[in-house]
């Protein structure tokens, strides 16, 4: 799962479907890759990127726990 896309987007209350109609593709098809099981283009990547106004590490990068 993009941990750190998830969270952006329940910061901005933006549903997967609302998401997905937005980047024109089906639900499912966007909740598969939030949880990882397919891959985003990188077309869709930026768009997301963009959408969230951060870059494509800090929405797809690993989380790093600093307190380890």
């Amino acid at each position: 799962m993009y941990i750190n896309l998830y969270i952006k987007r329940r910061e901005a209350r933006i549903t997967k479907k609302d998401l997905a109609e937005e980047m024109g593709i089906w639900p499912e098809t966007y909740g598969k890759k939030e949880n990882g099981k397919q891959d985003f283009t990188l077309r869709e990547a930026k768009f997301l990127a963009k959408k969230f106004n951060c870059t494509l590490d800090e929405l797809f990068g690993e989380v790093i726990n600093e307190s380890a």
